[in-house]
């Protein structure tokens, strides 16, 4: 059917990545084509480049209908094991499907590997062949040669639904309609009868043709008794037989109402975790929907780790029924290969579930590796910084930001009534203060484990069976279900905490926090020393710089001499019985409370410098206690307050460049075209220096001079403001006369 060698031309193939295959002779890697001379390869000569996507498309090709397909390349192949990985996806212009790989390490020579396609027969189709390579360590890459696509057995005359599984709604004594589609990939046309399986009212045809080589659509009416209750689901069955060969599919119809919960689970096991999320999905299938509780799951599997249930590696969206396995005939819809790490794709699946499966109360649960709010910096180490890794698209991940950006997308709207009752973290480390606080703007209950998670993760049965009997509990009370479910199925061990998240008392917490951060700062030059030895002491999780908030207080409380230490750290412990909902822990972690929180040097730059993004960094002063007591305890200067502001000082408008020591850039360029406020502050010694822009609602630009007409290499640029130490000076802004310049931009004043 197709054969392309590389010998005449490059085939009409063509890069679609970041990184450029080349056509030609090889001289690196293997050292010659597997046939003739020429080959396609990540590097002809060389290696590949780090954190890269190389993507080889081949030109469209017609596949024939009526009979099975095989796809075949000889490949040779070396990358970094474990990191860097290389796959083959078919995409049929409305989606890409993974059929090979991903796979990772070396071949030692050239091999040939064959796949099966014959899902694609009778479409037009392009073949992608993939390497992603992470931050670092490079290898000599993949080089394809003699690609083939061939003819199998005829395909059998049988129907074949496009969807498996629709579902619908009527109030009482109205109908839904359903389209349904029948596929015919053989090279003869069918004639199919359809027959029903029913108690409700149905009307559709009992027969019809399908074309050879095409498909039939066809419409069912269900309709839904006048004296149903509200919320009732029935199941209709659709039978499409050639009297040889059956398919089927179900069609649920819901009576009017609204359901009362939709619990949604975003299951990310593109990775490691494939097995274990095929348990889980069989813990939820356990209990199934009911009327009143409906269980969607978005699943991403990936090959190589379990080749079960089908060894599909596409993602796929289930409404889970009782008994349900988690095969791909039972799933509602395929969507491809997608990146479950992207939050664009929690807002789709948010957007659907709430459009197919309405409920008055929502939870959310967020299935995969984590680790808190660290984002991903160099080497990507296990565990998976932040939250749901995709193996499959370059080991992307989302961290907090990304998800709450997908819940205001979909409708969750930041600090009103319009929220989830629960979101839960199915992942590690996720048990943190800093995670909690930005989602409480989004749910009324936060569950997490402060600890790792062990890789079967959260027992579902449980939580859902009580879910089910009594659609009526609380937000609280599912929160309490899963924690306890949790710590009991491995034998009262382990952490697990439900957090009532609603701004009373979660608003309490956080005052008594930066409160508690303000009392410390205050007796910083004596105590500083006692902070380390303290927090060295304090109950932490996996050796992360995660430790437990209300562990730490007590400690502080035990040593400290100040009664305004004292008070403050009982208020933070107070605070933190109030809002636990339920925890739980193991002997192993005997110091945990529910919440950790950040108190360490790794990560320090990167915890400072989102410090403006994360609302615990906005709503508490954690941020600033960590920024003096790592800086030898110096004193941080607000420049609003301790240093003397002489504004309206005469400034040039002249445009020049600056390097830039606080956001990365090598330069910026001030922006001439709105009003300018220009102040002045003189330090008298070197000092750290926060310069900030408060309840800013239109778009200004903060830089700081030391010079009035000029930008030299002491000044600094930020959007929202400047976090200074820089990394100048041991640190601290040298002592001088500086210039803010509060900059309007596109004329914003």
């Amino acid at each position: 059917t197709y054969f392309e060698d590389f010998e005449a031309d490059d085939g009409g193939y063509t890069n679609l990545g970041g990184g450029l295959w080349e056509w030609g002779v090889p001289t690196g890697g293997p050292g010659s084509a597997h046939s003739g001379s020429n080959v396609w390869a990540t590097n002809l000569a060389g290696n590949y480049v780090t954190q890269t996507q190389y993507i080889l498309a081949s030109p469209e090709i017609t596949l024939p209908c009526g009979s099975e397909l095989f796809l075949s390349w000889w490949q040779w192949y070396a990358t970094e094991s474990g990191w860097d990985f290389i796959s083959v996806a078919v995409d049929d212009g409305s989606s890409t499907t993974t059929v090979y790989g991903p796979v990772s390490g070396a071949s030692g020579d050239w091999e040939r590997q064959e796949v099966d396609i014959s899902q694609f027969a009778g479409e037009t189709v392009r073949l992608l062949f993939k390497l992603t390579s992470d931050e670092v360590i490079m290898d000599a890459g993949w080089y394809l040669d003699d690609v083939s696509i061939v003819q199998g057995c005829p395909m059998p005359p049988a129907p074949e639904f496009e969807r498996d599984v629709l579902s619908g709604r009527a109030e009482p004594g109205a109908s839904a309609f359903y389209t349904l589609t029948l596929l015919n990939r053989s090279l003869v046309p069918i004639t199919v009868s359809l027959t029903y399986s029913h108690t409700w009212p149905l009307t559709g045809p009992t027969s019809l043709t399908v074309p050879a080589c095409g498909q039939r659509d066809f419409v069912v009416e269900v309709t839904v008794p006048p004296d149903t209750p509200t919320n009732t689901v029935h199941t209709s069955v659709v039978y499409a037989t050639t009297g040889v060969y059956t398919d089927t599919a179900l069609l649920r119809t819901r009576a009017g109402g609204v359901t009362a919960w939709t619990f949604m689970v975003y299951l990310g096991a593109d990775n490691n975790l494939e097995g274990a999320g095929l348990e889980d999905f069989l813990e939820m299938s356990a209990v199934g929907s009911t009327a009143d509780v409906n269980i969607v799951v978005q699943f991403d599997r990936i090959d190589g780790y379990d080749d079960g249930y089908g060894d599909w590696t596409d993602t796929r969206r289930f409404y889970i029924t009782q008994g349900m396995t988690p095969d791909p005939d039972n799933a509602v819809e395929s969507l491809g290969e997608v990146n479950m790490g992207d939050g664009d794709t929690l807002r789709d699946f948010l957007l659907w579930a709430l459009g197919n499966y309405p409920a008055e109360n929502y939870a959310l649960v967020l299935w995969d590796h984590g680790s808190g709010w660290e984002p991903v910096r160099g080497k990507r180490p296990p565990p998976i910084k932040a939250i749901v890794g995709d193996d499959t698209n370059g080991y992307d991940y989302m961290d907090d930001q990304e998800v709450m950006a997908a819940l205001t997308e979909a409708g969750f709207e930041y600090d009103s009534a319009n929220k989830l009752a629960l979101i839960g973290f199915d992942a590690c480390l996720m048990g943190m203060i800093e995670v909690a606080t930005d989602m409480s703007h989004f749910a009324e209950v936060v569950v997490s484990s402060e600890e790792t998670e062990p890789g079967d993760g959260w027992e579902y049965t449980t939580p859902l069976q009580a879910l089910v009997n009594d659609p009526t509990i609380s937000p609280d009370q599912l929160g309490y279900e899963i924690v306890e479910a949790y710590y009991t199925s491995y034998g009262n061990s382990e952490t697990q905490s439900a957090l009532n998240t609603r701004p009373d008392p979660f608003q309490d917490l956080l005052n008594a926090i930066d409160q508690f951060a303000l009392a410390l700062l205050d007796h910083m030059n004596t105590d500083r020393n006692m902070y380390g030895t303290v927090r060295d002491q304090t109950q932490n999780f996996s050796g992360e710089p995660h430790y437990d908030l209300y562990d730490f207080a007590e400690r502080i409380q035990n040593e400290s001499g100040y009664a305004d230490v004292d008070a403050a750290a009982q208020a933070v412990m107070d605070a933190v019985d109030t809002v636990a909902i339920h925890e739980r822990h193991g002997t192993g972690w005997p110091g945990a409370h529910g919440t950790a929180i950040y108190f360490d040097a790794r990560y320090l730059a990167d915890y400072l410098g989102s410090s403006d993004e994360t609302t615990f960094g906005k709503l508490t002063r954690w941020d600033q206690f960590l920024q003096v007591y790592y800086n030898n305890g110096d004193p941080m200067l607000d420049v609003s307050s301790a240093v003397d502001l002489i504004p309206n000082v005469p400034h040039s408008d002249t445009t020049v460049g600056a390097t830039n020591h606080v956001e990365g850039y090598g330069s910026v360029n001030r922006n001439e075209s709105g009003p300018e406020d220009v102040f002045r502050f003189t330090l008298a010694q070197p000092l750290p220096v926060n310069i900030t822009l408060s309840d800013c609602s239109v778009d200004l630009d903060l830089f700081l001079l030391d010079g009035p007409n000029e930008f030299t290499d002491r000044v600094a640029w930020g959007d929202d403001g400047i976090n200074l130490p820089t990394t100048r000076d041991g640190g601290r802004l040298p002592a001088g006369t500086y210039y803010v310049v509060v900059d309007g931009y596109d004329g914003a004043t």
